[in-house]
């Protein structure tokens, strides 16, 4: 933007003191002329002493030229800087904002989510347990087939684990999302039923889900097979 004006200072009366009125005049319309566009007079048009003292003039006109556009320079980089640290200022709010809103639906406070719910002094020690080898199994076992993994969920596992192999905890699992039960009661009740029977190894475990299938197929295998012979005959 260009300047609409040129600075007379003060002490310009003490070094033009020995100009006339005219010579001032003529001097002062030449340098608000090169202010304004850069143009020098005709060389006729200062005549007078005044020719003496308008180089000096131009260089003070250029001089503040150039502060002027590195104050303009600067005023521009300040204003971007302001503009960018308001953009960020306002993102970092909107994130804030769409953060509390998402925190609203998982605190306690809210019937329907309760995924936040505070660790409890069983949580504590779910928390510490959680560095077993064998708890940490389970949890990750857990979160691939079943979801989020709660506090409440992580004492279940620990209290699993501490009456069968994490091996065999894994497998129940499994077989409870093949049978469409997600669910952490049905689970804890399979545990509970094969624990009674004294089963609480993955060997065992799957022992049993051997022999129970080879019980529920001899029925349509000697159907089967006495068809076959009845036909043979």
């Amino acid at each position: 933007m260009p300047r609409e004006y040129f600075c007379a200072s003060h002490d310009m009366l003490l070094k033009l003191k020995s100009l006339s009125d005219s010579e001032f005049g003529r001097l002062m319309r030449a340098t608000l002329q090169y202010s304004c566009n850069g143009q020098t007079p005709p060389p006729s048009y200062l005549k007078g002493k005044e020719a003496s003292h308008f180089d000096g003039m131009m260089v003070e006109v250029d001089k503040q030229v150039r502060a002027y556009e590195a104050k303009c320079r600067q005023n521009s980089e300040n204003q971007r800087r302001r503009w960018q640290k308001q953009r960020a200022e306002d993102k970092e709010q909107s994130v804030r904002e769409l953060y509390d809103r998402i925190q609203s639906y998982t605190t306690v406070t809210n019937n329907k989510y309760k995924n936040n719910t505070p660790l409890t002094p069983q949580g504590v020690e779910v928390a510490a347990a959680m560095y077993d080898p064998g708890v940490a199994q389970v949890a990750e076992c857990w979160q691939q087939n079943m979801g989020v993994l709660s506090p409440a969920l992580g004492e279940q596992i620990a209290a699993w684990v501490q009456v069968a192999e994490p091996g065999m905890v894994c497998a129940v699992i499994r077989y409870a999302v093949l049978a469409g039960k997600r669910d952490g009661r049905y689970i804890d009740s399979v545990i509970r039923n094969a624990v009674a029977r004294n089963v609480t190894t993955l060997a065992a475990w799957n022992a049993e889900q051997v022999e129970r299938q080879q019980q529920n197929t001899p029925n349509d295998t000697k159907t089967t097979t006495e068809v076959k012979r009845k036909w043979l005959r």
